[in-house]
């Protein structure tokens, strides 16, 4: 089995598309993740005033109404705080339902379309001498060579649609999602290194 068909150009402009929009949705997500400045005091500010309440329960009953009131303003803290996370969960969840439905579709969309019918990289078995093929073990097309990839999903049965030789094609899709991966893997374990 040989290369019949390469086309470097369009995988190295493919790879980049997927990466740099990888690297733009995930750098999106992760500004919206990471903690302002205002919530960051305000939780500063909680921390002292819990503290300063506990020191305060300390003393005894003398100063129980001071201690009371520390622990009301504690409180409120406390559930203002919680409402603004939540706040900030729901708009961190609605911007990535938004870009995984519409925008990575779209871009899927476009490749496919700019890119139907073109194959980015061929497989062709050489023709032989009939006689010599009877006692060779046929070559595996590249679909087959993929194979827990290859055989599933409906994104990869898109990516092979239009192509001529689909079985031994690899489309334009399947290079910008692998460019996509790539950078995922790597801003998955920055968002865990950072966000921790």
């Amino acid at each position: 089995m040989e290369l019949s068909e390469v086309r470097p150009l369009d995988i190295w402009v493919l790879l980049a598309v997927g990466m740099v929009w990888e690297l733009v949705t995930r750098g999106w997500l992760l500004v919206l993740k990471m903690k302002p400045q205002s919530l960051l005091d305000k939780e500063l500010a909680l921390a002292i005033q819990q503290k300063e309440t506990d020191q305060l329960r300390k003393m005894g009953p003398s100063k129980f109404v001071e201690t009371s009131k520390l622990e009301r303003q504690v409180l409120a803290k406390e559930k203002e705080l919680t409402q603004i996370k939540e706040e900030r969960q729901k708009r961190q969840e609605a911007a990535e339902k938004t870009l995984s439905r519409y925008g990575n579709m779209t871009v899927a969309g476009i490749v496919f379309v700019l890119f139907y019918g073109v194959p980015v990289m061929t497989l062709v078995t050489p023709d032989t001498d009939p006689s010599v093929m009877e006692d060779t073990v046929a070559s595996p097309s590249l679909k087959d060579m993929m194979f827990p990839v290859g055989h599933l999903g409906l994104g990869m049965r898109l990516a092979r649609w239009g192509l001529e030789d689909a079985n031994n094609s690899m489309g334009a899709l399947v290079v910008m999602w692998s460019g996509q991966v790539f950078v995922s893997k790597i801003m998955d374990a920055m968002d865990a290194f950072l966000l921790v």
